[in-house]
């Protein structure tokens, strides 16, 4: 249970769990903390993240890249003004990925 942060911050410090994180689940930066604060604990060797590309111009209310030739570079993502998005799907990915920067 991803909500359950003790728990889950346990299961991710379990001898048991793989110490390589692909992260399709997160939603919120409180489950990206999660996964830092057992980071802390017990060091990850590779932790990724599956975003979505409404972190870039664009998004994150609506996915409209009808102003840029196609491609967006990474860097793109408005990082600075996470704090300001909504609290929509892609509003809470471009927090998430706030958090990991």
């Amino acid at each position: 249970d991803r909500d359950d942060e003790d728990a889950f911050v346990a299961a991710l410090c379990s001898p048991d769990c793989p110490r390589v994180i692909v992260d399709f689940t997160a939603m919120k930066p409180s489950q990206v903390q999660s996964v830092r604060r057992a980071h802390e604990k017990l060091p990850l060797a590779h932790y990724i993240f599956v975003s979505t590309n409404m972190a870039y111009p664009g998004g994150v209310e609506r996915m409209d890249v009808s102003a840029t030739d196609g491609r967006i570079a990474e860097k793109a993502a408005r990082l600075g003004s996470a704090s300001e998005a909504p609290c929509n799907y892609g509003g809470n990915k471009l927090k998430c990925e706030a958090l990991l920067h």
